[in-house]
């Protein structure tokens, strides 16, 4: 039985504000390596989510004000 870190939990996270998503399995191992191994320095991993094609087609054209309302009405669901 495998357990949920707490790596692979902030990069659940990630993938729910960004893609309006949860994380898929190979999605979750690749940037949960890249965070690990980062020491948690997820700047770089959140550059890469932002500037994602997935991202910016699911954003478009938001201000940056419509955009981080919602992501934060992903993460906590109001």
């Amino acid at each position: 039985m495998s357990t949920f870190s707490t790596i692979d939990s902030t990069i659940n996270s990630f993938y729910l504000a960004f893609y309006g998503r949860p994380a898929d399995p190979a999605g979750l191992k690749f940037w949960s390596k890249a965070l690990a191994d980062n020491n948690g320095d997820a700047g770089t991993i959140i550059g890469a989510f932002a500037t994602s094609q997935e991202a910016q087609t699911r954003f478009g054209s938001d201000t940056v004000s419509a955009r981080i309302t919602d992501i934060y009405e992903q993460l906590f669901n109001r």
